[in-house]
């Protein structure tokens, strides 16, 4: 064997060696980029179990509404036109602007009444003439009515003739005849006299309630009137002729508004008079006010495609103006001692209803539950939650039964006298499950 075969030989056996030693069991190869087994290595790591950070809120039993929620329009209750009942020239007796308070029954414009008090002028002489004529006619009747007496004794007595006996009848007849067409004449007089001032008092254009001016537009369209705030005059017809019947002005009466509202065909069914419902102005939204259904349209409007309803609303302060709109809540039934809960944090998963609880251990709980009464911001539930349990409100999206979680909040329950029916902040039209 030369040598080039030698060292061929002595490569090919080292080689060999090294794999023979590099697959006996026992001697791994160690790499640098992988870590220790801990079970062959002895020092086995304790593992920290994850918590879910979530928000609470204790539950309690408390009243709970459904309700139909719509939006509506201030209205005046009473509306009325102050018309004239007589005609002639209109003369108002001040700058009257639309918004300003009247009394029933304060003057608010005259008609022409010249001709009125020429015509009062004359007759009240008439008058004073008859009456004077009238007690000389009287006179006149005692005086004959004594001569007759007279007469008729003398008569009697064959003392005078039977032609002066009928000459003193005649005289008494005809004086007795005298007074009574005096009488006529005195009441004829009176009765035109009391006409002229009736007519002269229809010349003065009165408030025919207790309210605020509107203009007449207001009241001839039915438009909404722009309201106490509103700086436009309604002594428009100042000077002008006016026919019997005109309309001057209007007057409204806010002390207790209308609510007119729009509801669907959906849940009209649901409305009928009498029922409570809870408003919310939306430039007020802090004040929640009390209302009644006082009228329901039973046709529906060929323009909105809904039903007209109205709310009769007190509104003693005069807070709530014809214009305004509103968010309202008409009641539908309500449960006085019950579980409520957002809407929000109801989840639905493999098609039931759920809900999560913190449970022993701080550990979410899911909730199978059964529904109730529905609004659009809450729901009652029947049964699958009791009183006292702590609510997952946040949190809640991605939770699984039975994981770790760590209470990080706690919101506070909310008070057995506040009712889900306070809440008015629906969207507009019939909103929920309703």
């Amino acid at each position: 064997m030369g040598k080039v075969g030698s060292a061929i030989y002595i490569v090919v056996i080292l080689a060999v060696a090294v794999c023979a030693g590099g697959c006996r069991p026992g001697n791994k190869t160690s790499n640098p980029g992988e870590r220790d087994d801990p079970r062959t290595t002895g020092t086995a790591r304790v593992g920290r179990e994850y918590a879910a950070p979530v928000v609470v809120r204790k539950l309690v039993r408390r009243p709970m509404s459904e309700y139909v929620s719509t939006v509506g329009t201030v209205a005046p209750a009473r509306s009325l036109a102050v018309k004239s009942e007589e005609s002639g020239r209109i003369s108002f007796v001040k700058p009257w602007r639309e918004g300003d308070f009247v009394k029933k029954g304060e003057m608010l414009a005259r008609l022409d009444e010249e001709e009125t008090s020429r015509a009062i002028e004359i007759t009240r002489a008439d008058l004073e003439t008859a009456n004077r004529q009238l007690d000389l006619e009287l006179a006149r009747v005692e005086r004959t009515s004594t001569d007759f007496d007279r007469a008729k004794v003398m008569y009697n007595l064959g003392q005078i003739s039977r032609k002066v006996y009928e000459e003193r009848e005649f005289q008494a007849q005809s004086a007795q005849i005298s007074y009574d067409e005096g009488i006529i004449r005195v009441e004829r007089a009176e009765k035109t006299l009391e006409r002229l001032l009736i007519q002269m008092d229809r010349k003065i254009v009165r408030a025919t309630m207790s309210g605020h001016l509107v203009r007449r537009a207001a009241i001839e369209s039915r438009s909404t009137p722009a309201g106490a705030d509103s700086a436009e005059s309604i002594t428009d017809l100042e000077g002008q002729l006016v026919g019997t019947g005109s309309t001057i002005c209007g007057i409204v009466d806010t002390s207790e508004i209308l609510l007119r509202c729009d509801v669907t065909s959906k849940d009209i069914s649901k409305v009928r008079k009498g029922q409570q419902t809870l408003a919310s102005v939306y430039s007020d939204q802090e004040i929640a006010i009390e209302g009644k259904v006082v009228d329901v349209s039973p046709i529906m409007d060929v323009q909105t495609r809904a039903f007209k309803v109205d709310i009769a609303v007190a509104n003693p302060e005069g807070r709530l103006r014809p214009g305004m709109f509103a968010r309202v809540n008409i009641i539908i039934q309500t449960h006085r001692d019950t579980l409520v809960v957002d809407r929000k944090v109801l989840q639905r998963r493999n098609n039931q209803d759920i809900l999560f609880v913190v449970g022993p251990q701080e550990r979410a709980e899911l909730r199978e539950v059964t529904l109730g009464l529905e609004n659009p911001d809450q729901m009652e539930i029947l049964e699958g939650l009791a009183a006292d349990e702590q609510l997952v409100v946040l949190g809640y999206e991605t939770l699984q039964d039975k994981v770790k979680v760590k209470i990080i909040d706690t919101e506070p329950a909310v008070a057995e006298d506040d009712s889900a029916t306070t809440s008015v902040s629906a969207t507009g039209g019939a909103g929920g499950r309703v």
